[in-house]
């Protein structure tokens, strides 16, 4: 899966959890976790990917920049400018997976409770 597919699935599953079903399903929430973990991780292995590539192609470019005699500080911002929608894409992709652990986590104390409240004779499961 590539990493377009991936993060459209992990949304789209973020989507679900924000669902009445996701606020009301132990079971629904369970699976859409699950889900979620895996399409996160898969977004998270690219990620892994992307970053080792930006780490190389701003070392690259730096020192492109240094035989080319410029200052270390110019070659420094003449590469930030480079890359700079490179590491905008990197920032929001963090984002998102950050963002997706905590609906995992939160998820988990939902199901968590309907869990117990069901044990305690409360809302079916």
């Amino acid at each position: 899966m590539n990493l377009d597919e991936a993060v459209g699935h992990m949304l789209r599953v973020r989507g679900d959890l924000r669902s009445k079903r996701g606020v009301t399903d132990p079971l629904f929430i369970s699976e859409n976790m699950q889900r979620l973990t895996q399409y996160t991780g898969a977004v998270e292995e690219h990620l892994a990917v992307l970053e080792e590539e930006l780490d190389l192609q701003e070392m690259h470019i730096f020192t492109g920049y240094m035989k080319q005699g410029k200052s270390a500080s110019a070659a420094e911002t003449l590469t930030r400018f480079e890359v700079g929608e490179t590491k905008g894409s990197v920032a929001r992709i963090k984002r998102l997976v950050n963002s997706s652990w905590s609906i995992i986590k939160t998820s988990q104390s939902r199901y968590n409770h309907l869990s117990e409240e069901y044990k305690q004779g409360g809302r079916a499961v």
